[in-house]
């Protein structure tokens, strides 16, 4: 755990703990760096990480705030290392619009969607800190689509530690508090794995964590053996512990799933 930063899967539920008024205040800040507005006000948050039937960690912040112009503001930040980066940013902006929307509302309560992703590599191949993207029209890109999501695309190679956002990317891919730059995030690391209280809180992430992984591969042998005609679906599914309906909905995702992949 050590060796854990705070987007990897199994400390992000404990860094970004939604009971912390700690974590609130560093996420806040990292935020109003990232989007560049100091009145940004964070009003709700919740970071989790899933171990999908294919193996892979999914690890997400999704956060509720109000920005500086008082703008009602759905935002997701969220470490990307697929080699279809794009295709998934647009995917993950259109799930978070759906979550931040619920069912009946008007469209006018989406003021302003953003999605952020921190990329292991430099997409651009600038050098940059971020490159941001927004829909505009294609006959002037000056103008853009109102209400249309924004992307920004951090790049985790990123060094320069004289600028606030060079600061915030090296913190986000460090590991060691004594090494981090920005005093809220260094603090919230500094609890998490320097004190008696912390390391508790990461010993029990990783137990459950540990827990979740073999639930995956108890399901996936399941799988298999109801895919071989050893087990019929309702015995595979009164084993795992699940509906027929649930189980073979799981079944048929894990199947989608491993071959998009491969």
């Amino acid at each position: 755990m050590q060796q854990q930063r705070m987007l990897d899967s199994m400390l992000v539920p404990v860094f970004f703990d939604s009971g912390s008024a700690e974590a609130k205040a560093a996420l806040e800040d990292m935020l109003r760096t990232l989007l560049e507005d100091r009145r940004l006000v964070v009003e709700s948050y919740h970071a989790d990480h899933v171990l999908t039937d294919t193996g892979r960690d999914s690890v997400r912040v999704d956060v509720s705030a109000r920005d500086g112009d008082d703008r009602r503001l759905a935002l997701v930040l969220q470490p990307v290392a697929d080699e279809e980066v794009y295709p998934r940013a647009v995917f993950e902006a259109a799930t978070m619009i759906v979550r931040s929307l619920p069912a009946g509302h008007p469209y006018s309560d989406l003021e302003r969607v953003v999605a952020i992703f921190v990329t292991p590599q430099d997409l651009e191949e600038q050098g940059e800190a971020a490159y941001r993207y927004q829909a505009t029209r294609a006959d002037n890109t000056e103008k853009i689509m109102p209400a249309a999501p924004e992307y920004i695309f951090l790049n985790g190679t990123f060094r320069d530690k004289k600028t606030k956002i060079g600061r915030i990317i090296a913190d986000i891919m460090e590991p060691d508090p004594e090494r981090m730059r920005t005093p809220l995030l260094r603090r919230r690391m500094n609890f998490l794995k320097n004190t008696e209280e912390g390391r508790k809180k990461l010993e029990a992430a990783l137990e459950q964590y540990l827990q979740e992984r073999d639930q995956r591969q108890a399901r996936e042998r399941l799988f298999k053996l109801v895919g071989d005609g050893k087990l019929t679906a309702v015995e595979a599914a009164a084993e795992a512990g699940m509906s027929e309906e649930d189980f073979s909905s799981a079944m048929q995702a894990h199947a989608s799933q491993s071959g998009a992949e491969v």
